[in-house]
């Protein structure tokens, strides 16, 4: 008996999809539209792909593409840090691995260009936006390598 009482009858619903979208997204809305927009180019629709190699490829053009789209800017971490947020959340409905390579561009690089650099730094900060300069991460530690699962902190 309980469980019928549960069952969820979309003719119940008494809010809009709209106001549900906005309680949901309740930040950078015009944003979130121009990454739904980008979205349905056809680099976003899902593909099978058979190697690892087609794997990369794939999300490294998605990255590009994401990056020369200018929805976010790694100027975002300051001056509008939601906005970040917004695009590794979007990204993420597309391809997690996606999402993962924007953060390490944008806010492991970039960011640490942005919040650690000197002034000889800032020259960079474009070339993390239109990608002229590719962010990495490195996480190691002497005696594991990059082992992070044996990894203790000091």
């Amino acid at each position: 008996k309980f469980a019928s009482s549960c069952v969820f009858r979309p003719s119940m619903a008494t809010f809009s999809k709209v106001d549900f979208q906005n309680f949901l997204e309740n930040d950078n809305l015009k944003s979130r539209e121009k990454w739904r927009e980008l979205f349905q180019e056809d680099l976003f629709f899902m593909k099978p792909c058979e190697t690892l190699t087609e794997k990369r490829d794939l999300t490294f053009k998605r990255l590009q593409r994401a990056a020369n789209s200018h929805i976010a800017t790694v100027y975002d971490l300051r001056d509008n840090p939601t906005n970040i947020f917004a695009a590794h959340e979007m990204l993420s409905f597309i391809d997690c691995s996606l999402a993962i390579s924007y953060s390490v561009q944008y806010n492991l690089y970039g960011g640490s260009l942005l919040s650690l650099g000197t002034a000889k730094h800032t020259k960079h900060l474009q070339r993390v936006d239109d990608m002229s300069d590719i962010g990495c991460f490195a996480l190691t530690e002497i005696g594991y390598g990059s082992n992070t699962i044996e990894l203790e902190t000091t």
